[in-house]
């Protein structure tokens, strides 16, 4: 490796001349993603100006918890929504109590999700050093590809990235067996109880079935998720927007790690609010919905109060994944769109 530090472009460029001849593979996927005639505006934080004189429309960019589940939902729906929620099937109870617990202990730990609980589960502290490593090279390669790559991004392409530059660092054998083992653990002994949607750590999503949906930085799978989203954000308005569409292994892993890390190292908690990689559901349909201007409060209960939301309750083809005391062990996830085909 020399000395000197390559950008970004120049970098992707080598990429795509060292693979003539060899196929088309990951790397020259990644390579078309990224020098393509808007990969220019991939990486743009919140606000910043496009060259053309525009300015990006507000997007959430952090997936932080921001405020406690509310006692009860349905009481701070006021007015006209009131029927609406009462019928919802998007609000309904929990029928499916996950195996091995009881009903009112599970609800008052979703309800709690951020405050710790005599059965949570940790990372050893041996460990500890190994989970701040892997977090550090993840978001050195999240910084170099830019927000919407990072999407996209398999298991594959961010080891060859990081053996690319030298600002990354290659990953070593036991940063990889880290991460694949958290893909592989069973995500039960945290207490987390959604079934696995991908079962293949080198998962790479295939670039042909997902579309970039303009203004937000984030894909979709086409089909039935692109339909789902264009049909109710025609009826929400401008104000909708697409918050989170499709994620990779490499996207997934680093925000449930992140939120282990932030943690302290609590599993449970981070998984009542993070799906572990392999499990969440934005890796096949699933996306999230938020409001233009409400920033973090997107990805907050708070957003019940919004517009968007209760719009949203009231359009009876759309179902939320996460609801209140849902059987995942997942905390209320009001933006959280299910798409159907997806389980």
């Amino acid at each position: 490796m020399t000395d000197f530090v390559m950008n970004r472009r120049d970098f992707i460029i080598s990429l795509v001349i060292a693979a003539i001849g060899q196929g088309l593979g990951t790397v020259n996927a990644l390579a078309e993603r990224m020098i393509g005639a808007d990969a220019d505006t991939s990486d743009l934080q919140v606000g910043d100006p496009l060259k053309n004189g525009r300015t990006r429309l507000k997007t959430v960019v952090s997936e932080k918890d921001a405020c406690p589940v509310p006692n009860d939902v349905r009481a701070l729906i006021k007015g006209d929504m009131v029927k609406a929620a009462n019928e919802s099937a998007c609000l309904a109870p929990l029928v499916d109590t996950p195996p091995h617990v009881q009903a009112d202990e599970y609800r008052k730990k979703m309800r709690t999700f951020q405050k710790l609980h005599p059965d949570d589960c940790y990372v050893s502290p041996d460990q500890r050093p190994l989970l701040k490593k892997c977090v550090e090279r993840l978001k050195r390669i999240y910084r170099t590809v830019g927000h919407t790559n990072f999407y996209l991004l398999g298991v594959d392409d961010a080891l060859k990235l990081a053996h690319g530059y030298q600002r990354i660092g290659p990953f070593t054998r036991v940063e990889i067996e880290y991460l694949e083992s958290v893909f592989h653990e069973d995500a039960v002994s945290y207490g987390f109880y959604g079934k696995k949607q991908i079962a293949d750590f080198t998962y790479q999503i295939p670039r042909k079935q997902v579309a970039r949906i303009p203004h937000t930085g984030n894909y979709l799978y086409t089909g039935r998720p692109v339909a789902l989203y264009q049909r109710l954000h025609r009826d929400i308005g401008s104000k909708a927007i697409l918050t989170s569409g499709v994620r990779g292994i490499i996207k997934q892993s680093y925000l449930f790690l992140e939120k282990v890390q932030s943690s302290q190292g609590n599993l449970s908690l981070a998984s009542r609010s993070i799906a572990p990689p392999g499990y969440s559901y934005h890796g096949i349909g699933d996306f999230d919905v938020g409001q233009i201007g409400l920033g973090p409060d997107n990805f907050s209960a708070r957003f019940i109060h919004s517009k968007v939301f209760k719009t949203l309750l009231s359009l009876d083809y759309v179902c939320l994944r996460y609801t209140e005391d849902n059987p995942f062990g997942v905390r209320f996830e009001p933006w959280h769109v299910m798409v159907k085909s997806s389980g």
